[in-house]
């Protein structure tokens, strides 16, 4: 009898966890946080839409790399990590453009290097997520 392939979330459900832990943790320390944030001069509400953004994008890639362990070819799984990963640090890169084009001289850049952090600590969850279902397939 053969096993039955796991759902796309089984693969990648911690994964979705921690993205989600450091999501909420992120938006619940904008406000205790808005006196520190005022003192280095950085915009809330720049931290809050990098966080959002790079949630969705984060969330986008997972679904990509449980996309990736459902297929029987052993290479469509090291493409779709490849795609996430370019298709984040793109859409990241064109949104700060857009961002800085829109308000010009009243850019953050604080706000954009707090963003910049924050690309780093959902970059890291995505690539220790990867590298375990990495594992997961090659011991299957």
């Amino acid at each position: 009898m053969t096993k039955p392939k796991a759902s796309l979330f089984e693969h990648i459900k911690v994964t979705l966890l921690l993205l989600t832990v450091v999501f909420l943790t992120v938006n619940a320390l904008l406000s205790p946080l808005q006196a520190t944030f005022q003192q280095y001069q950085i915009q809330a509400s720049v931290v809050l839409w990098g966080n959002v953004l790079l949630f969705v994008l984060s969330i986008g890639a997972a679904l990509l790399h449980g996309a990736g362990m459902r297929s029987t070819d052993p290479y469509v799984f090291y493409r779709m990590v490849m795609l996430a990963t370019m298709q984040k640090l793109f859409i990241s890169a064109i949104a700060v453009v857009i961002y800085i084009v829109a308000v010009g001289k009243a850019k953050n850049a604080p706000g954009i290097y707090v963003g910049m952090g924050l690309y780093l600590v959902y970059t890291t969850i995505e690539v220790v997520g990867a590298l375990q279902l990495s594992n997961k397939r090659q011991q299957a």
